[in-house]
């Protein structure tokens, strides 16, 4: 993937966001400057087009 950096993440609990409750990974590859933001809240109301946009950018990345 050609990636520039990775970010592991482990979300526990739901005062975490956790929506799957069990232990998982995220391992995420990373672009300098690609603009990811992973902290966003899973209780927001997240529209397909946001959906949509991280999709590409995980596409754009393989």
């Amino acid at each position: 993937m050609n990636a520039d950096g990775l970010n592991i993440v482990q979300n526990n609990g739901e005062a975490a966001c956790q929506s799957v409750h069990h232990f998982h990974l995220h391992l995420v590859p990373r672009k300098m400057n690609d603009g990811l933001q992973l902290n966003k809240s899973s209780n927001t109301d997240t529209t397909i087009e946001e959906l949509e946009a991280v999709l590409k950018q995980i596409k754009d990345c393989q």
